[in-house]
């Protein structure tokens, strides 16, 4: 509408509506959708002319928009949202498989990159002309604003921004600020918010000055920078991550230790902030592991755990922990045996127990495979002798070495656990494992 006070009024208006689109729903089934439909054409109609003007009512209106198409993709359900579009009849060749989500990415990635990214496409974007037919606007009265073609003076030239410093000034503009906002938004929350039982925060109110024993405020202050425990990272030029290592307490009288100490990621990005706690997963003793239902180096008894297992888990999951004790019982037992190929044997158990391995249906697991096609039986006996006679090699080298007493070695025990000192030290872990101690990082 060529009047901004009267369009920002009527999207203000349309903000309102979002508590009541079930209604609207009720009253017609498409309205919620013919509107962000509508929203979506009107934003790219408006885009050409809104980023390159001067007024700054028409972007505040862009923002508007943008704001008000993200409140209202929030509040519908999902599945309405990957219907495909609502197109003219008078356009039977134009795709209408595409969902109406898909073009809501496309205006919106056309309002980060600018409006002649897509120009050349004249079905990328959503337009006013196709939803015509359906919608009965009055197209005739809604002109498009182009700006006009300036003639550039030498001194203009001077002024011209490289690609870098172009990229840089789009990024702090308002229409691209705003429409990378509702892009990471609709990402992180679409289908995912509110969650399914009790409240639901959008944003973490964690801070690096919280649970942190290095800071003594209260508040989030620069003292922060000091704590040993804390180093803060920028991460693709759009995201600050924080790790911070959280001590662990010292464990009472009487009562089982307290894990490792914990580590703290803090992420902030242009839609918010939040925040994951973790902490090392390992045990101590074989009754940490028994009692704690994980499976330790140690080797607990396979029955002990794995009654543990089914104890702890629904019970849906019991026979198929059951199975798994089956198999770790019957293989406990062959254990005893003497000269008995424990793997062959678990092949054919979980031939048994799990069919949906095997790689054809009447050929078990532990059945040697055919042979190579084109391969001879000369050829297959040669390649026998070669491995016996590898085989007899390796058996007469081991004889020498246990022979030699330079080869021979006192047994090493293990290793008492220490938990490391350093407050950083459990961050760094976490950072190797996600491999941002990587040279290209």
């Amino acid at each position: 509408f060529g009047n901004k006070v009267v369009a920002q009024v009527a999207c203000d208006v349309f903000q309102l509506l979002i508590s009541h689109w079930e209604h609207l729903q009720r009253l017609d089934p498409t309205l919620p959708k013919k509107i962000i439909e509508i929203f979506v054409a009107t934003i790219a109609f408006l885009l050409p002319s809104a980023e390159h003007s001067t007024v700054e009512a028409d972007k505040k209106l862009m923002v508007s928009l943008l704001l008000c198409l993200l409140d209202w993709c929030m509040a519908v359900p999902l599945s309405l949202l990957l219907e495909p579009i609502t197109k003219s009849s008078s356009e039977p060749h134009s795709p209408s498989k595409v969902p109406l989500l898909d073009y809501i990415y496309r205006v919106l990635h056309c309002c980060v990159s600018g409006s002649n990214l897509h120009t050349q496409q004249s079905h990328y974007l959503l337009s006013l002309s196709d939803l015509s037919s359906d919608y009965d606007l009055m197209l005739g009265q809604v002109k498009s604003f182009e700006p006009p073609p300036s003639q550039m003076t030498p001194a203009d030239f001077g002024n011209l921004l490289t690609v870098a410093e172009e990229k840089r000034r789009r990024n702090i503009e308002l229409i691209p600020l705003s429409a990378r906002m509702v892009m990471t938004h609709l990402v992180n929350h679409l289908g995912h918010h509110p969650l399914s039982g009790g409240p639901a925060l959008l944003h973490s109110l964690v801070s690096e000055n919280h649970d942190n024993p290095y800071v003594e405020s209260s508040e989030l202050s620069c003292e922060v920078f000091k704590s040993p425990n804390l180093q803060l990272f920028v991460f693709n030029d759009s995201t600050l991550v924080s790790y911070l290592q959280i001590p662990a307490e010292t464990p009472t009288a009487g009562q089982p230790p307290h894990p490792s100490s914990q580590v703290r990621v803090i992420v902030r990005d242009i839609s918010g902030k939040y925040s994951w706690d973790g902490t090392i997963l390992y045990c101590t003793t074989q009754e940490d592991s028994v009692e704690a239902g994980v499976f330790h180096p140690v080797d607990p008894p396979p029955s002990k755990t794995c009654n543990t297992h089914s104890r702890h888990q629904p019970t849906s999951l019991k026979g198929q922990y059951k199975t798994h004790c089956s198999v770790s019982d019957s293989l406990s037992n062959f254990c005893e045996e003497d000269e008995v190929d424990v793997l062959d044997k678990l092949l054919e158990e979980l031939s048994h127990s799990s069919p949906e391995c095997l790689p054809q249906p009447r050929l078990r697991l532990n059945q040697p495979a055919p042979s190579p096609h084109g391969m001879n039986l000369e050829q297959e006996n040669a390649i026998l002798e070669a491995i016996l006679r590898q085989t007899q090699q390796e058996e007469e080298q081991v004889r020498k070495w246990n022979a030699d007493v330079s080869f021979r070695a006192a047994c090493q025990r293990v290793p008492s656990h220490q938990e490391p000192k350093a407050p950083f030290y459990f961050c760094r872990l976490l950072l190797n494992d996600l491999g941002m101690n990587s040279w290209d990082r």
